[in-house]
């Protein structure tokens, strides 16, 4: 009897230590897409294209993006708001992204804590973000995002 619950305790053990190196390895997959997914979203706005830049997006009405002034909510109202904040290619600067933290929520979607920075010619606002990311078929998107 006692070697059964001896052998019951070890596969416990087993599993729950697979269980755990699996979560990790996914969680650090899903880290790399979506620092990945931040880079190609740095470039596109680098290139001027806006609608790029927003492809990284949830094109949901239920999305949200809080700043400073107040919460926004929705694709097409946030992609509007880019387009009159960033009217032309000198107005948008260079883009640079810093990751400061990252967590795995759950399977299907993760917390990017990081730094951005906006080069232009005559200055250089920057602030950071929290943006939560979410697992699609069309791969990693942001569902809600706060900078400052």
């Amino acid at each position: 009897m006692k070697f059964k619950l001896k052998l019951i305790g070890v596969f416990l053990l087993t599993t729950l230590v697979f269980s755990a190196c699996e979560t990790g390895i996914k969680g650090q997959i899903a880290e790399e897409e979506i620092k990945h997914a931040m880079r190609e979203q740095q470039d596109a706005w680098n290139q001027g294209d806006i609608d790029g830049f927003m492809s990284f997006y949830l094109e949901s009405e239920d999305i949200n993006f809080v700043t400073s002034k107040g919460l926004v909510k929705g694709h097409s109202t946030l992609l509007s708001r880019y387009k009159k904040s960033y009217p032309n290619r000198e107005s948008m600067g260079e883009l640079e992204f810093d990751f400061l933290d990252f967590k795995s929520l759950d399977s299907g979607s993760a917390l990017l804590v990081g730094k951005w920075t906006l080069y232009r010619e005559n200055d250089a606002p920057g602030g950071y973000f929290s943006l939560v990311w979410k697992k699609t078929s069309e791969g990693w998107k942001i569902i809600h995002d706060h900078t400052s």
